[in-house]
């Protein structure tokens, strides 16, 4: 082999570990991302509920509420919300006809069974 097929040999075996270490920060980064949604939102629904029950108030919010609070997609408020165990969706329904018509998202701090929306 040349010296120049060993200098490529040896490149190529730093670029694969180079990608790998990529790719695990990015991932990591990724994850991390995530959780900060997640306990965000899970903050944020702890605060409000908490104001709400000195009210005499459930503590449901939209995604229309919680995208303008927090500053973050429909989507990303969605993903975190499924991915938390303390923030709990809630189907509202017309009174009238019984369809769907909102999803509500409350933090389940464990002291409500009634998911009803107010």
């Amino acid at each position: 082999m040349s010296g120049y097929q060993e200098f490529l040999g040896i490149v190529a075996n730093y670029a694969a570990i180079a990608t790998a270490l990529v790719a695990v920060t990015g991932y990591g980064l990724y994850r991390l991302e995530l959780r900060r949604k997640r306990r965000l939102l899970g903050d944020y629904l702890r605060e409000r509920k908490a104001a709400a029950k000195r009210e005499g108030r459930k503590g449901q919010h939209t995604v229309l509420h919680l995208m303008a609070k927090l500053r973050l997609s429909e989507t990303e408020v969605f993903q975190a919300s499924f991915r938390s165990r303390k923030v709990r969706p809630v189907l509202a329904t017309d009174r009238t006809t019984g369809h769907a018509r909102d999803i509500l998202f409350e933090y389940d701090d464990g002291s409500e069974d009634d998911a009803a929306p107010r």
